[in-house]
């Protein structure tokens, strides 16, 4: 059985806006983005529903403005760095985002991670056509699928996150870590928790820790 290295993206590789974010404030709609996000976690809408009325904002816009709001993507300090310890220390490595492909596919790129799973925005003729392939939801619900494609010991893997929507992913592995956490619920379910700007000198903390 192989171990796996299971971890976020946005606020966790990267700093700055989520990817999502990132495409609300370059066109411009800050305020529908606040009602969306405000109605889901308030709980009158869905996770599905909540990424639905977001796309719906962006149909029929150039999925060329996209790439432009996404990439390049602001890496926090030796990333590559940190998964190559990973790979070298006999982990897989596989980036696990709610965030959007057009992002994630050119982080996994640049840091040379062994796979990517993110959410794929629907295009025709070069438009956004306001459909999205959600890739990413629940990510135990992903993870537990990988697990058994790639003969995965999820006791033995690891996790890395900062937010909310990584609780469930740090809930079904060995060792669930934070890192730079945006919220309490992680950082209860954390083994270690980390603040740092850069990944290597946290992978390496890791591996020690191990």
């Amino acid at each position: 059985m192989k171990k796996a290295a299971f971890i976020d993206v946005d606020g966790t590789v990267t700093f700055g806006e989520a990817s999502w974010e990132k495409i609300h404030n370059y066109f411009g709609l800050q305020d529908e983005m606040q009602d969306h996000s405000s109605r889901y976690f308030s709980g009158e809408i869905t996770y599905q529903q909540w990424a639905e009325l977001d796309l719906a904002l962006w149909k029929d816009r150039k999925i060329e403005d996209i790439h432009k709001a996404l990439n390049p993507p602001n890496l926090i300090e030796e990333v590559k760095e940190g998964i190559d310890k990973l790979k070298d220390a006999g982990y897989l490595t596989f980036l696990i985002s709610g965030g959007i492909s057009i992002m994630v596919d050119e982080v996994k790129r640049l840091i040379d991670a062994d796979f990517a799973y993110s959410n794929i925005i629907g295009e025709h003729d070069g438009l956004v056509n306001g459909t999205i392939e959600m890739v990413v939801g629940e990510k135990s619900k992903l993870i537990k699928r990988l697990s058994k494609e790639y003969e995965i010991d999820l006791e033995n893997s690891i996790a890395i996150g900062n937010d909310y929507n990584d609780i469930d992913m740090f809930e079904i592995v060995g060792k669930g870590y934070a890192i730079n956490p945006a919220h309490q619920g992680l950082i209860e379910k954390s083994e270690l928790v980390f603040y740092s700007d850069n990944f290597k000198d946290v992978i390496s903390d890791i591996l020690d820790y191990q």
